[in-house]
């Protein structure tokens, strides 16, 4: 006999469960422990903390009243805000904070499929959304915080839509017609959460669209109207929000794009199918036979549950969300593999409710358990196969960090020892490994990505800068880029311009201008600015594997000291 809510069995299961979801959360934040303590990695990052200080020269008419990047973010602006406010320029602040995002999107994907299917088809859809590729594309990155606002902000949004108008309690507990408590309140919140999810990051409103699925999934017998007031009510507030948006923005917002909309379309969709088994980087070989098998189970899933028991419509709905997600970001803009994270929440949901109708039904006949266990089964095999979860870490991001923090850390002590005031021109290092790092995260992982790499390491001379203020010494922006692991020992010419000669046998970069590039093997003398004296001492940090040190630069003949 199956084990009832209340009885020791039912008790114990749910105890289980719930020991489940705390392992499954705390396997998901191993992965990216190793951030915790590292600086800021990109330049947006530095543009979000910068210009989201509260009391800064035009830091509320950034948050509100601007445009960030390609879209209105003003949540995630005041995120940034308030890690500033509260913690001061603490980097373990800010990737705290990005990580109990990630997580309570976790969370909140849990609580709509625990609704929507039942406890244990709920622990499946968070394994599905912690283990998905598509975190890694968006918790190592501070910038990128925006992406787990709106999963947490649209899957609560659902949530409390699917309690608006079920007449029961989760899966089916409950009288038929007794109005579940806290219905009204559940109504009055839904809305402006799925509002405050779209202000975290556009793709929060693309969530909404499965409301009515939810809404009318979720519904009894007497619930019907009901269902269609919480969709109208929930999609009224995402209106809202896409007037003020365009008001702000003054147009749509986006990356300008040159390809075609069925092009662009024909992208979006071939990479949401390599991401349905999770494999971000293409659908070439084996993945494309995978992408295609797990999309064609989808479907067959999805049609063949839309016959017998009510809700059985959401798994179908689910993916028609899903196909409208992606055909709405290829006509607005450009792909990238983050904005696959919200959509891996839809995914999880689909899991848990094809798992519960099927699987886990101990009514289901067993040629049918095991036809979908089989069909889920390679869908989460998939997933797993590149996930942050068993793979670990990426080795390439993590060694780039750890150089980057360390570098931060020598030239913040030898520069706070100095007699103030002071300027400081650095020649910093950086990680020449793209080997390292797992291909999978850049399709186009190569000569290109691995100068973007190198780059990202010249945000660690901004946020020196930030930490640094108001105290007298003052650093310039990076100048040149070298990598660590080659160099040895430099020595330091003084003329009107900046000159640093190198030693042979290490690989640098002149990043001077705008862009990035190699120098001749040749070429050992690499030439700055003018350096304007003032009256200040002026110093160069030279930084070799074996550490770093601050070389005082002479003043040039003919200019006082």
């Amino acid at each position: 006999m199956a084990a009832t809510e209340g009885s020791a069995g039912g008790r114990r299961s749910r105890l289980a469960g719930w020991i489940l979801v705390v392992l499954l959360l705390t396997l998901g934040a191993w992965p990216f422990v190793p951030y915790l303590t590292s600086v800021p990695l990109q330049p947006d990052s530095l543009t979000w903390i910068e210009r989201s200080q509260p009391g800064a020269e035009g830091w509320s008419e950034w948050v509100f009243r601007s445009s960030h990047f390609v879209g209105y973010r003003p949540l995630t602006a005041l995120s940034f805000a308030a890690d500033v406010q509260l913690f001061g320029l603490s980097s373990l602040a800010l990737r705290l904070t990005d990580l109990a995002l990630h997580l309570g999107a976790g969370c909140a994907v849990f609580l709509l499929a625990r609704r929507l299917a039942g406890l244990w088809p709920a622990c499946l859809a968070l394994t599905v959304f912690l283990a998905h590729p598509g975190a890694d594309e968006v918790v190592p990155f501070l910038a990128r915080r925006s992406y787990s606002i709106a999963t947490l902000g649209g899957m609560l949004g659902l949530w409390l839509a699917s309690r608006a108008v079920s007449t029961r309690g989760p899966h089916g507990r409950g009288p038929e017609d007794e109005p579940v408590a806290g219905s009204s309140v559940a109504l009055a919140l839904s809305g402006p959460a799925l509002l405050l999810a779209m202000f975290g990051n556009e793709l929060g409103a693309l969530l909404a669209l499965a409301l009515p699925v939810i809404a009318l999934g979720s519904a009894g017998r007497a619930a019907r109207r009901r269902a269609v007031l919480v969709s109208a009510w929930g999609w009224l507030w995402i209106a809202a929000g896409v007037w003020i948006r365009h008001q702000v923005m003054d147009g749509v917002g986006g990356y300008e794009h040159e390809g075609s909309i069925a092009d662009r379309g024909a992208a979006v969709l071939a990479l949401y199918g390599a991401a349905l088994p999770g494999r971000l980087q293409g659908t070439e070989g084996s993945w494309g036979l995978a992408a295609v098998a797990i999309g064609l189970y989808a479907l067959v899933a999805a049609t063949l549950l839309l016959r017998g028991q009510r809700r059985t419509l959401i798994p179908m709905g689910l993916l028609c969300t899903l196909t409208a997600f992606g055909a709405t970001v290829a006509s607005q803009g450009v792909w990238f593999p983050r904005q696959v994270y919200p959509a891996a929440a839809l995914l999880a949901l689909f899991v848990a409710v094809v798992a519960s109708r099927t699987v886990l039904d101990g009514g289901a006949p067993r040629r049918l358990r095991w036809t979908h266990g089989a069909g889920l089964g390679l869908l989460l095999l998939t997933v797993l196969h590149d996930s942050p979860l068993v793979v670990g870490p990426s080795a390439g991001r993590v060694r780039m960090a750890e150089v980057a923090t360390r570098f931060v850390g020598d030239v913040q002590a030898s520069a706070m020892a100095l007699e103030p005031p002071a300027r400081v021109f650095m020649v910093a290092p950086t990680v020449a490994e793209p080997e390292l790092d797992r291909a999978f995260l850049r399709a186009d992982w190569g000569p290109r990505g691995s100068r973007a790499l190198e780059r990202r390491i010249q945000v660690p001379a901004r946020w020196l800068t930030a930490v640094s203020e108001g105290r007298d010494v003052r650093f310039r922006e990076l100048a040149y880029v070298v990598d660590a692991d080659g160099a040895a020992a430099r020595s330091v010419e003084t003329t009107p311009t900046l000159e640093v000669r190198l030693p042979e046998g290490a690989t640098y970069y002149d990043a001077s201008g705008r862009g990035l590039t190699e120098m001749p093997p040749g070429q050992r003398v690499v030439r700055g600015q003018a350096i304007k004296r003032r009256g200040a001492p002026a110093f160069v940090w030279t930084y070799s594997a074996d550490g770093g040190a601050l070389t005082p630069v002479a003043a040039p003949a003919g200019r006082a000291r």
